[in-house]
């Protein structure tokens, strides 16, 4: 719980800061980035706008990290290409909104053979070998 606090979680969508293109260090488990307020700063005006009481209360901690997204925004749901019964289920960008239902339809495609849904979005094969 974040007493006497709020959280303001803020998601880049047009020009967002990347790292990692090629790949991610095995040493960067749980690695915080700086805070970038310069960056971040028009998203929190628009909250202090919204909300008074956060310009009141402050920033009292940033957690700055890497999300895994890939190019196209959507998850890598299926089959992983080139191995033999192994799955992937990562890279949500809304993991309690999308997780779900979306590992439901995995489940499904798992033990059936196929979803009930069109999983052609979110197929990991989508990228190639």
């Amino acid at each position: 719980m974040e007493q006497k606090s709020g959280l303001v979680g803020i998601y880049e969508k047009a020009n967002p800061n990347s790292v990692w293109q090629d790949f991610c260090p095995w040493e960067a488990e749980n690695g915080l980035f700086a805070a970038d307020y310069d960056r971040i700063m028009p998203w929190l005006e628009k909250a202090m706008e919204r909300m008074p009481v956060l310009a009141e209360l402050g920033i009292k901690r940033e957690v700055h990290g890497a999300i895994s997204h890939p190019p196209d925004g959507n998850p890598l749901i299926g089959p992983a290409p080139g191995a033999l019964n192994y799955w992937c289920c990562c890279g949500t960008q809304i993991g309690i909104g999308w997780g779900p239902g979306l590992t439901r339809e995995l489940a499904r495609w798992m033990v059936h053979g196929a979803a009930d849904i069109s999983m052609r979005d979110y197929d990991p094969r989508r990228f190639g070998a």
